[in-house]
């Protein structure tokens, strides 16, 4: 039977961070010629050691390597795909969380929060055969 872990926002913090720089590796590999996704093995597949080579001299710091099992890359392009960014305003996704509450504290603006609980939607009108 599997345990349960109580996180707390350092651990949830640190997590996403990890999975982020993961998958930001991963997806700079899978975009670069000479590298390749195994689907059976679930990691990347680089074809030759130059290519390699070369790679890792460019991403020096890369905190995936090649032939690593990585089961939850494929989920995580769903999750990150979209966020990527190339330039000097990069924030992970721990700062993006960080600086919007820092945002929200600093306006004038008062934000309400949504409820937590699940509103009642309209009902979509159905037939039913007699």
């Amino acid at each position: 039977m599997a345990t349960s872990r109580n996180w707390n926002d350092q651990d949830e913090d640190v997590l996403l961070t990890i999975l982020e720089e993961m998958y930001s590796s991963t997806y700079d590999m899978m975009n670069t010629s000479g590298f390749g996704w195994d689907d059976q093995k679930k990691c990347v597949v680089v074809d030759s050691d130059n290519v390699l080579q070369l790679w890792v001299k460019k991403y020096p710091n890369a905190s995936y390597k090649p032939n690593k099992p990585f089961p939850l890359y494929p989920r995580l392009c769903t999750v990150f795909g979209r966020d990527r960014a190339t330039c000097s305003m990069v924030e992970s996704a721990a700062e993006a969380i960080e600086n919007m509450g820092l945002e929200i504290e600093d306006g004038d603006e008062t934000f309400e929060m949504p409820p937590t609980s699940p509103t009642s939607s309209p009902s979509i009108g159905t037939s039913s055969a007699s």
